[in-house]
């Protein structure tokens, strides 16, 4: 039910006449607010009828006059002269003065324009010109009729004629004449009067008191009481109130209010002094003695009007505390005057002026006892003064005081005690409230008070109360009904229509107060209310909304059924179109809740066709695709999850314009990526982006869809989302760019990614470029992007972008040592050693140092002919090699580069050596003795035998050294032809793995990647028919990443293989399938880095313990674990594989892969002092059957120089060696040891 419109209905009834039972025709104009408003509810003449009526009359009059004087005018012309002429003339002008009364008439007429109310036209004669005709006839009298018998009576009746025309003096004089010359005259005691009047009205007070005070002197005569009355004005105005008062107490002595007296003009006139006398006593007597001042003079019937008019006046003149001091004395006093309970309102009045409320409510409180039944002020009362103080007074009083609090309250809510006041004053009005009558409209507005307040029980109460007693009082009456019809008075209507509404209104403000706090009894009630007014009001107003409200409380009390049989025969009723979509949307929520969704969908299309609601229409479909959509989601639920994934997409073409459909295109897409149908899952999610491009939460999906692109390997639509989204996603818009240009690095796509690249070096920060150059760098082919290279090799050092500028600079001052430039080099390698990176880089500085140094140690000579320089000669020496070894030492701290240390080592021993000769072979001068000579040669040999012991330390080092493999950033330029020729050193040979693809036992291997509760009969079935088959199941996921592997490695795409191999490595699922993992990383791994223990090791937490406990015996595995002993130094699994690869089926394995591996097993043998067997390792492979046989000549040649101590055979070896090189650098170097060698 709707709140505005039980406010309506609340304020209609209450804008009704002022008694619902009264018989009022119509309603007050002007009524308005929240309380009763009071009409006294007099019948009145029209004024246009009333103005017609005199005028017509005063029109007649004036036609019988106009005839009388035109009849007397002609007695005067024939009685002219006679002794009736004087009488004559006076008769004639008394015609003319009455006459001006019509003629003032007929003024006023033409001046409110009222011709047309008669159908005579109204005479154009004035009333002044009436009056002078009058006096010109009186003049003549007084000018020519001296002895005139009325002579007086001319005088008196011209001075009044003057004084009506306003010519004052003359009215005086005439009014004089008469008194200083009629004394004795009837008119005498009239004229002073009139005279002192005259005066008085000019403000001649002290004049006209002269003439007042003559009257004293005849109390018989029938104006005394007015003259002295008069007088009692007089001395007023002359500001002695003492003397008015005085006299208007003569008046009232004068004027006794007996029984006899009520109707002569004498007690009007006591009347008039004791109201006058209200004015007058406020200035000589105080508050305290009034209320004894006035019980002297009054009667008590006299004495509650005058006090109260007294006190009237006086709040008037806001004198509020003087009025409590009588007015509280008179109701002590007189407790059962008729004017007490007015008198307690009027103070309430002036309490409410004081803004003291809590006398007001007290003195409402008291007046309220007074006119309760039964009480002893009532019972002494007159029926006719009950209904004036306590129905109309007291009422009219409350009400009044109600508005006004209302009001208060109305404009500003925090005003919360005005509500309260107001409260209380309906109260008290229903307190007194008849048994035979009862008000139900101030029930109703107190009703409506305690709403307002959210009191809505109380609300409800007393809107109960009203209905009861309406409904009662119908009931008792039975020519009275509660329903209405063209027939029904306005009395019956209008309590009919209070029965209604009072009954309605206590169902809405108590479904407010269960709204607050539900109890068993309120609902109770409220079925109550709502059983009675279905019976009482079946074609009422709100019938089929409480109908509704109905089964609105039977759905809350789950009983549906009940609550559905209501709601369908409301919808099927003509009630108001609000009422029935409520109730069929109630309808449509029960069988929602019964999960009825067909029956759902099936209304909602049966609703509607009956709308003609636009929005109701749009609604409805909702309602219909809602339930289609839960009815698919029931019908899922037996479905598994890729039929339920397109079961909710068929919804979605269904309804591709809903919002609904598009939830059911995400759930469809959730249930795919979820149960990883990745393939179908990124299809959908491109077809939803593309459909949905305003969607809210487009670029998580699009990080969704990211995501299961790189799990399906399709690496480059994932970078082409990358480089949407980082438009899209302001904060991550590097992140994205360099992901998608490192996954176009994957997927082979060099050029699109050095593009983003470049884009990046635009962006980034300076501090975070040089990963992004080293990217680009090894994007680029040495052999076809050199220009390229170079140019990105010059950015770095424009840049001063570490470590590459520190090599650079090395690179320069390599080149100024190659040149002697000996101290420019010098100098740039002090530059280097300061710059901010790390000590391995600058290491190479700080060789160059040592070997500056170890120039300047060698270019020192000790030999001398004088004897005093042979200490200084010898000690220079020292210092440079101090300065020298200290150098080469440095950059062993500096560096673990195999190759560096071992050069640092060489200069070392070198710098020892030189020094060690130079003390040795040193000549002491001849200048010497014998004996000086050979003590000379003994110091020098202390300082160079604990040098040669330290040299062989370094000796043992260097050798050590030798045997090591060199870095795989190794090349040619940097290999020292001083050592044999390392067995770990970069071949280049192109490793071949497109034969993976038909490798059956690597794949048999990749079976462990399945879980262990996979049957075996399940494994048969396992079968490489192509990886997007298994990429979208999610049992198969991991076999469909591997597959995608050996494709990525069969197209080349060796680094995008690896990658995914790490994927599948790092997901605890296949953690049981990490060494397997590991060995196909091993193969398709690019060409040469992995064979290298460095980056062998590299592979993440590699299972080494694992890999070399899985029994595995195909080649191809056996080499993987031969390269993982190497790298880890594990001998036992070292010589175990070699052992394994010796009696293996070498024609399973690629000759290149073989060719890299058998050196790493001679290696191992001749180490371990079993040369033969190393040496049929070597043989394994025939040699007619070696691809480069480079390689098979520089191993031999490193069996022969450093473990057969054969330099000569090695000699050979490294002879044939360069015949079959086809590298410069290699050729190079091999000439640079065949050189060393033949030295030797």
């Amino acid at each position: 039910m709707s709140g505005k419109n039980i406010i309506f209905k609340i304020f209609f009834l209450i804008l009704i006449g002022n008694n619902i039972f009264s018989n009022a025709e119509t309603k007050k104009k002007g009524t308005r607010g929240l309380l009763p408003e009071i009409n006294n509810n007099n019948e009145k003449t029209t004024p246009e009828a009333n103005d017609q009526k005199q005028l017509n009359s005063e029109l007649l009059i004036s036609r019988t006059e106009n005839k009388a004087i035109e009849a007397l005018e002609s007695i005067l012309k024939k009685k002219k002269g006679s002794p009736q002429e004087a009488d004559l003339l006076n008769r004639l002008a008394e015609l003319y003065m009455r006459k001006s009364k019509s003629g003032r008439f007929f003024d006023l007429q033409r001046q409110n324009n009222k011709n047309s109310l008669s159908s005579f036209p109204i005479p154009d004669e004035k009333g002044a010109d009436s009056i002078k005709k009058a006096l010109i006839q009186y003049q003549k009298i007084l000018t020519q009729f001296p002895k005139f018998e009325e002579y007086d009576s001319v005088l008196f009746n011209s001075a009044f004629a003057y004084q009506q025309i306003n010519e004052k003096k003359k009215s005086e004089t005439n009014y004089k004449n008469l008194i200083e010359s009629f004394s004795n005259s009837k008119l005498y005691t009239d004229s002073l009067i009139a005279l002192g009047e005259l005066l008085y009205d000019q403000g001649k007070f002290k004049e006209a008191e002269a003439y007042f005070e003559k009257i004293e002197k005849y109390p018989d005569s029938k104006v005394y009481s007015y003259g002295i009355y008069k007088l009692a004005w007089t001395y007023y105005n002359l500001k002695d109130s003492s003397k008015a008062i005085n006299m208007l107490k003569t008046v009232i002595s004068k004027n006794p209010a007996t029984e006899e007296a009520m109707n002569k003009k004498g007690y009007y006139l006591r009347k008039e002094s004791l109201r006058d006398m209200v004015l007058f006593i406020g200035e000589v007597y105080a508050a305290k003695d009034l209320y004894q001042f006035f019980k002297k003079i009054a009667t008590e019937e006299e004495l509650g009007p005058v006090l109260f008019d007294m006190a009237k006046l006086y709040d008037s003149y806001a004198k509020l505390k003087d009025i409590h001091i009588f007015l509280n004395e008179f109701i002590d006093k007189e407790n059962s005057n008729s004017y007490i309970v007015r008198s307690h309102l009027l103070l309430a009045d002036t309490y409410e002026t004081l803004k003291k409320r809590d006398f007001v409510l007290r003195h409402l409180n008291l007046a309220s006892d007074l006119c309760v039944i039964g009480s002893d002020w009532r019972a002494k009362q007159t029926e006719e003064e009950v209904l004036k103080s306590c129905h109309s007074d007291f009422r009219r009083a409350t009400l009044e005081l109600a508005k006004k609090w209302w009001e208060i309250w109305q404009k500003n809510k925090a005003h919360q005690e005005f509500s309260e006041l107001t409260e209380k004053i309906l109260r008290l009005i229903l307190k007194n409230e008849p048994i035979d009558s009862p008000d139900i409209k101030t029930r109703m507005a107190l009703a409506e008070l305690l709403f307002q307040k959210g009191d809505f029980e109380q609300a409800s109460e007393n809107y109960n109360l009203a209905s009861l007693k309406a409904i009662t009082f119908i009931s008792q009456n039975r020519e009275l009904t509660p329903e209405l019809n063209e027939n029904t008075s306005l009395n019956q209507k209008n309590l009919a229509t209070l029965a209604h509404d009072s009954t309605y209104s206590a169902l809405f403000a108590k479904e407010k107060s269960i709204e607050k706090q539900k109890t068993d009894s309120k609902s109770e009630q409220r079925k109550d209310i709502i059983t009675r007014y279905l019976k009482t009001f079946p074609k009422g107003d709100y019938f089929y909304e409480v109908n509704l409200k109905l089964a609105i409380i039977y759905y809350e009390e789950n009983k549906l059924n009940d609550s559905a049989v209501i709601l369908e025969d409301l919808i099927n009723q003509k009630t108001s179109q609000e009422v029935k979509i409520k109730a069929e949307d109630l309808l449509l929520d029960i069988k929602n809740i019964e999960k009825k969704y067909s029956e759902v969908k099936n209304l909602s299309i049966k609703f509607n066709q009956s709308s003609t609601d636009t929005s109701r229409k749009k609604i409805l479909n909702k309602i219909y695709e809602e339930s289609h959509y839960f009815e698919n989601k029931e019908q899922i639920k037996t479905m598994d999850a890729r039929s339920s994934a397109f079961k909710l997409y068929e919804y979605y073409q269904a309804h591709p314009q809903s919002e609904l459909g598009k939830q059911a295109f995400l759930d469809a897409l959730n249930l795919l990526i979820k149960n990883r149908f990745l393939i179908d899952g990124t299809q959908k999610t491109i077809e939803f982006i593309k459909t949905f491009p305003e969607f809210d939460k487009k670029l998580l999906l699009k990080k969704d869809l990211i995501t299961s692109l790189i799990e399906i390997g399709d690496l480059t639509k994932a970078a082409e989302y990358l480089l949407e989204i980082s438009s899209e996603d302001k904060e991550n818009k590097l992140k994205n760019l360099e992901a998608a240009a490192d996954f176009m690095i994957l997927d082979g796509k060099m050029n699109q990614a050095r593009s983003i690249y470049h884009q990046l070096l635009l962006e980034l920060p300076k501090d975070q470029r040089s990963r992004i150059f080293l990217k680009i760098k090894s994007s680029l082919d040495q052999s076809s992007n050199q220009k390229e290279i170079d140019k990105i090799e010059k950015i770095i050092n424009e840049l001063s972008i570490e470590p590459y500028v520190t090599e650079g600079l090395i690179k320069k001052a390599q080149n100024l040592f190659d040149q002697k430039k000996l101290t420019e080099c010098y100098e740039l390698t002090n530059k280097i050693l300061k710059r901010d990176v790390d000590a391995k880089y600058r290491a190479k500085a700080r060789y160059l140092q040592g070997l500056i140094f170890e120039k300047e140690l060698f270019n020192q000579s000790v030999k001398t002919s004088k004897e005093e320089k042979i200490g200084l000669i010898i000690q220079i020496k020292t210092e440079r090699l101090d300065k020298a070894q200290t150098a080469y030492l440095s950059v062993t701290k500096m560096t673990t580069e195999k190759s560096l240390l071992l050069k640092a080592f060489e200069g070392v021993d070198r710098s020892l050596n030189n020094y060690i000769l130079s003390l040795s072979e040193l000549t002491p001068p001849s200048s010497l003795t014998e004996a000086d000579q050979q003590e000379l040669k003994k110091e020098l040999k202390k300082i160079t035998e604990p040098l040669i012991e330290k040299r062989k330390e370094y000796v043992e080092q260097i050798e050590q050294l030798k045997t090591y493999a060199l870095s795989s950033d190794s090349n040619w330029n940097d290999l020292d032809p001083k050592i044999p020729f390392p067995i770990n050193f970069k071949k280049e040979i192109q490793l071949e793995y497109n034969y993976l693809n038909q490798n059956k036992e690597l794949k048999k291997a990749y079976e462990l990647i399945r879980s262990k509760e996979r049957s075996v009969k399940d494994k048969e079935h396992i079968t490489p028919i192509v990886s997007s088959d298994y990429l979208n199941k999610s049992d198969f996921h991991a076999l469909g990443v591997f597959y995608l592997a050996l494709e990525a490695e069969s197209k080349g795409l060796k680094l995008k293989a690896n990658w995914l191999l790490e994927k599948l490595k790092i997901d605890p699922i296949n953690k049981d399938a990490i060494p397997s993992i590991q060995f196909a990383q091993f193969v398709v791994s690019n060409n040469h880095r992995l064979l290298d223990s460095k980056y062998l090791l590299e592979i993440e937490k590699i299972h080494s313990d694992a890999i070399f406990k899985l029994e595995n015996p195909h080649v191809d595995y056996t080499v993987f674990r031969i390269w993982l002993a190497n790298a880890v130094n594990d001998k036992v699994n070292f010589q175990k594989n070699c052992q394994i690869l010796e009696q293996g089926n070498l024609k399973d394995i690629g000759h290149a892969l073989l060719e890299y591996t058998l050196p790493l097993c001679v290696e191992f043998f001749a180490s371990n002092k079993d040369l033969q067997k190393a040496e049929n390792f070597l043989n394994l492979i025939p040699f007619k059957n070696w691809k480069q046989k480079e390689y098979y000549y520089l191993t031999q040649a490193r069996l022969e120089e450093l473990y057969k101590n054969s330099p000569k055979t090695a000699l050979n070896f490294y002879e044939k060696a360069n015949k079959e090189a086809t590298l410069s650098d290699m050729k190079k170097w091999i000439e640079k040891k065949i050189s060393l060698l033949k030295l030797n």
